[in-house]
């Protein structure tokens, strides 16, 4: 009798240490059908991907916080559309809480420790209870926990980190002061899914099933135009796009002269499909969006999709 060798799972990147809300969502909708790889910072999530790593996690947006600049401005370089593509997403509720040592007193806070998007989610809080405390920037929230379990990095008697209540499970050393801080009570970040090819798709959750087709286009003025009209006319992309806009972000770009901005469209319609039917709906999604970007580019303009799903 031979037993068949279990399949190797595919690895995901994420934003760690164990116990951030990017490990949470991805647990969440992946569970044990990926193989989970911690690194140090969005951007090494983004720069993970390779065959030997196809997939990662990260942050998109905050509905309290607004959209994460990190992801953004990683997805500025020219790598992202050809070996980093968007290929699905999640929803993750988050609810911040404060941790500290055992035995300190929210009165003994002078520094507080997290990821910035956390310490603007819970603006509201620490301007009320704690307006005279620092605060210190991490890489994650998790990373926070992390510091403040650790004797060496930080003043452990003075200092609160925001994270997730599971941080308290991970490091026994810290007890929960507070529980949702965050400004509202509802706080969802909205978490995509890479893959390093177009091609690629994460394992799928089959209690999630997706009704509408998205796409994330990239636009920035071409090269040979800068010197001429270094902006990018959004009035006339989004008239000559004529498609549901579900969001737009602009950042820097990484060319000159300063004050260049490259814009994310992302654009959406409802998918009619049912599961069955839905590859031939995407590929169908994205051959109509190349369509688009090539009508983008027409006009001068440098446009590229760097995400459907």
């Amino acid at each position: 009798m031979h037993l068949e060798a279990e399949p190797q799972k595919p690895s995901l990147a994420f934003l760690g240490p164990e116990g951030t809300y990017s490990h949470q969502a991805a647990h969440d909708h992946f569970g044990d059908s990926v193989h989970y790889i911690k690194v140090d910072s969005i951007n090494d999530a983004v720069y993970s991907l390779s065959p030997q790593i196809p997939f990662a996690i990260v942050p998109a947006e905050n509905s309290i916080f607004g959209s994460v600049v990190e992801t953004l401005d990683c997805f500025r370089h020219k790598s992202v559309g050809q070996t980093c593509f968007i290929r699905g997403e999640t929803t993750f509720a988050i609810r911040h809480c404060l941790l500290v040592k055992k035995g300190v007193k929210l009165q003994n806070v002078k520094t507080v420790l997290s990821h910035e998007q956390a310490l603007g989610q819970c603006k509201t809080f620490l301007e009320r209870y704690l307006p005279l405390a620092s605060v210190i920037k991490t890489s994650s929230t998790a990373e926070a926990a992390r510091m403040l379990a650790d004797p060496t990095n930080v003043d452990a008697s003075t200092s609160a980190a925001i994270c997730s209540k599971l941080c308290a499970d991970l490091y026994p050393v810290l007890d929960v002061l507070q529980e949702g801080i965050q400004n509202a009570e509802t706080n969802l970040t909205r978490f995509w899914f890479l893959a390093w090819s177009m091609y690629s798709l994460p394992p799928s959750n089959p209690q999630v099933e997706r009704h509408s087709l998205t796409a994330l286009l990239r636009i920035s003025p071409s090269p040979s135009s800068l010197l001429g009209c270094p902006s990018v006319g959004v009035a006339r992309v989004l008239q000559l796009l004529q498609m549901r806009m579900a969001r737009i972000d602009r950042r820097p770009a990484l060319l000159n002269p300063p004050f260049t901005d490259i814009y994310f469209l992302e654009v959406e319609e409802i998918s009619e499909s049912d599961s069955r039917d839905r590859p031939r709906a995407v590929q169908d999604w994205k051959d109509r969006i190349e369509g688009k970007a090539q009508s983008v580019r027409s006009l001068g303009y440098g446009c590229i999709s760097i995400g459907i799903w």
